[in-house]
């Protein structure tokens, strides 16, 4: 699998920072021998994946950030007895959202 992740800087004021996210996933065909009489053939994979982060130099973690992906892959489970082709697509969108607590 090769994975491209590129961060680009939109805006800074003092210690604070936005930067835009973007990553790309892809694999190559391939076969993983699961046990002795079944075999995964990954045929295709690739995800895409876009958002932004905002954050602090002065913070561990991002203040706010967002990332939204796509994906879809072709795979076969093949046994001596079948093959059952699996195709799957995903959606998903994961968000962070930092609180400072109080004591």
């Amino acid at each position: 699998m090769t994975q491209v992740t590129r961060y680009e800087l939109i805006e800074r004021d003092g210690d604070r920072f936005r930067v835009a996210i973007s990553v790309e996933q892809r694999a190559a065909p391939q076969t993983a021998d699961l046990n002795p009489k079944l075999e995964m053939h990954v045929r295709g994979y690739e995800l895409r994946a876009k958002g932004h982060a905002l954050a602090d130099l002065g913070l561990p973690l991002a203040l706010e950030a967002r990332l939204e992906s796509h994906s879809a892959a072709d795979i076969a489970l093949v046994s001596p007895e079948k093959t059952e082709p699996l195709m799957s697509t995903r959606h998903s969108v994961v968000r962070l959202k930092s609180k400072v607590e109080e004591r």
